[in-house]
């Protein structure tokens, strides 16, 4: 099965979004999960606190009843210490408790309660009876009191104690819920990501195996191709020296017997004479252009800075009998420099103004223009498969008063051999435009025509930019 490319890319941005879905799933429970637990840690840290505070009230009434039984001063030590750090702890629980009002209220009620008792416990100290004369009365109604102040201070840090105990159960559940959730997440994730990577490796390898089968069959192509160009050469040699040898000695011998013979012929066999050189010169024709295509069919030579203006001049000078003998006006724009084959545009300006001229009418006076144009690649048109080349061109174009043709044979007239005239109109091999399309193809880039009947014709040559040099 054959995957495009944007299936491909479409493929690996779903795989990613899924991984990237999981793994942020993943991150959720993980955090849920260390929230569950800082919760957790945060209620037992709040029943320390209050532990911490209520034994430091039991630490202060245990030092003040040793004073009282003792009479030793130094058992008031822990008792004068404590106050400092009950008012520390109590601090600390305000603040653990400040998300909850509840609780929080609770505990301002309770410190209320512990200062009620610590001047309780100071009152107990000041009417010890060893200072204080008939205050052994008034010292039992300060302990009655404490006794009830500390019962109620027991009953509030019991009541918070119950309420966090609760909310820890509360806490402990949701935690171990979240806890057992956890590997299932993780699972989920590991194995949906072994399908993902298991699918996108059968995607990939069946996408290579096909690239790996289309480059073979490519590879074989080429080679088939590399024979086919070899065989052309083999072709063009022999054309260039064993077809012509004994060409030239027909057209000789037939020279021969023009020259020795022609006044002992009759009228039918001067004719047939002048119809062998004909057809003789025809062939050598026919051998010449059929060389010259197929030596443009593979570039040997490296691309150089080519000055189109010096080619075009060239042509303009081995065109200018037939310029002359036409009376054609011919006007040529500025032309760039631009990297190429010299010898192969020589050829594509001689076939194109060679057929400008060849393909007028002979009611008209020729107009032929070569124009210019430097086009960005939006500008380009796409050629005639539908590719657009999409980067900045040159634009050449020849431009004619002549015969002009059918559209319906835009691209019939580019293939070698094809004539929309016979020989006794117009002479040629139906070779010329054919290398003018090779010759453009050569250069990265194409050739397209416009024309109708009687209106004349325009060929324009669209050659991508490969060189910062333009015409001034």
């Amino acid at each position: 099965m054959k995957y495009s490319l944007l299936f491909l890319r479409l493929t690996f941005v779903v795989a990613i979004g899924i991984l990237v879905g999981l793994t942020l799933l993943a991150f959720r429970q993980f955090h849920s999960l260390m929230s569950e637990s800082d919760r957790v840690d945060h209620t037992y840290q709040v029943l320390l606190k209050l532990e911490e505070v209520v034994s430091l009230v039991k630490d202060a009434e245990t030092s003040q009843r040793g004073f009282l039984v003792t009479h030793d001063p130094k058992f008031l030590a822990p008792f004068h210490a404590s106050y400092p750090r009950v008012e520390r702890a109590y601090e600390s629980l305000d603040t653990l408790t400040s998300d909850s009002p509840v609780q929080n209220a609770h505990i301002d009620t309770l410190w209320g309660q512990i200062e009620h008792r610590y001047e309780t416990l100071n009152r107990g100290i000041l009417y010890d009876t060893s200072r204080v004369s008939n205050g052994k009365g008034s010292m039992l109604s300060a302990l009655n009191l404490g006794k009830l102040i500390m019962d109620s201070l027991r009953n509030k840090a019991a009541l918070i104690r119950s309420e966090e105990l609760e909310l820890l159960r509360y806490q402990n559940l949701s935690k171990t819920d979240t806890a057992r959730l956890t590997p299932y997440y993780l699972l989920a994730l590991a194995a949906i990501a072994l399908i993902l990577l298991s699918a996108s490796f059968l995607v990939i390898n069946q996408e290579l195996r096909r690239r790996l089968e289309a480059k073979k069959e490519l590879e074989q192509k080429v080679e088939v191709l590399n024979r086919s160009n070899a065989e052309l050469e083999q072709f063009a040699y022999v054309a260039s020296h064993d077809l012509q040898e004994p060409l030239r000695k027909i057209r000789a011998f037939g020279n021969k017997l023009v020259l020795r013979h022609r006044t002992g012929l009759d009228d039918e066999g001067r004719e047939l004479l002048d119809k062998i050189e004909s057809a003789a010169a025809r062939m050598q024709k026919l051998i010449d252009d059929l060389l010259g295509f197929s030596r443009l069919v593979r570039p040997l030579d490296d691309q150089v800075p080519t000055d189109l203006n010096q080619v075009l001049t060239e042509v303009i000078s081995d065109l200018s009998e037939s310029i002359q003998n036409s009376k054609a006006d011919l006007r040529v724009a500025c032309l760039p420099t631009l990297n190429g084959y010299p010898t192969q545009m020589r050829q594509l300006f001689q076939n194109l103004l060679g057929n400008a001229l060849k393909f007028s009418r002979t009611d008209l006076r020729p107009r032929i223009r070569v124009e210019y144009a430097l086009l960005s690649g939006n500008e380009v048109p796409p050629d005639s498969s539908g590719r657009r080349i999409n980067t900045t061109c040159h634009r050449i174009s020849v431009i004619d008063n002549g015969i002009g043709f059918e559209p319906q044979y835009v691209e019939k007239i580019f293939v070698i051999f094809q004539r929309l005239h016979g020989r006794s109109e117009f002479t040629g091999t139906g070779i010329g435009l054919a290398i003018c399309k090779r010759v453009v193809t050569n250069h990265g880039g194409f050739i397209e025509a416009q024309g109708k009947p009687g209106e004349g014709a325009t060929f324009n040559v669209y050659l991508p930019v490969r060189s910062p040099e333009q015409p001034a």
